[in-house]
Order: C-alpha cells, then structure tokens, then sequence
C-alpha cells in the first residue's frame, strides 16, 4: 500500500492567534482522543465537535485550518486538505445532525451544536 500524500499546509500564518489556536484544539484533541485508525471523516468531525464545545463558537479567528490540521498530523491521523476542512466546518455549523451516525462522532456534543445553532438562528 503506498503512503497517502500529505496536504499542503495553508502559508498564510497569523502570528497572534496561532497559540490560542493551537491551545484550542490541542485541549480538543485530548478531548476527543482521536484514532489514527479511524476514518478521517470521524476524526474531522470529532475534532472540530470538541472544539466547539471547548470554544463554545465555530467561527473561529483565521490560521484555525493549519493549527487543526496540525493536530491532526501531530495525532498520526490522515489530514485533509485546507478545503476539506473549511468544508468539515461549514456543512458541521449548518446541520451538525447530519454527521450523528459518524462512527466514533461525539452525538451528545452534535445535538447540543443543533439545539445551541437553532437558539441563535431563533427557529423555534
């Protein structure tokens, strides 16, 4: 089996926010206990869950993509590209219901984003 190539980490770097970016899904990935056996579906969703709940936001400050996708790498899990990331984020803050039968994803953590996105978007 050949190695999967690594993606390309994003070059633009934001000084001032790498550390608590870093911090932040450092404390999420312990969190999380990401398997680098694990799909790279469950391991994105995983993080970036956990993340939330640590932050309590998902709109987090530019440089977020290449301090998760270090984590990810730093974890021995397959890493995404910067897309697929912002992708995870973007499709995880509009229906995070949409990844509960994710194997290993944190379900009590995906309904609380759904009922905390639903409260903010005031759809009750």
């Amino acid at each position: 089996m050949t190695e999967r190539p690594k993606p390309v980490l994003p070059t633009l770097r934001y000084k001032n926010a790498e550390r608590a970016l870093r911090d932040l899904f450092e404390e999420a990935a312990a969190d999380a206990r990401l398997d680098p056996e694990a799909s790279m579906r469950s391991n994105v969703i995983t993080l970036l869950a956990h993340a939330w709940n640590v932050s309590g936001t998902i709109h987090w400050q530019r440089g977020w993509v290449r301090e998760a996708m270090l984590v990810l790498a730093a974890a021995g899990c397959i890493v995404p590209s910067a897309q697929i990331m912002r992708w995870y984020r973007s499709r995880i803050s509009e229906a995070p219901g949409t990844f509960r039968n994710t194997a290993r994803a944190p379900v009590e953590i995906l309904e609380q984003m759904d009922l905390a996105f639903l409260d903010a978007n005031n759809l009750f």
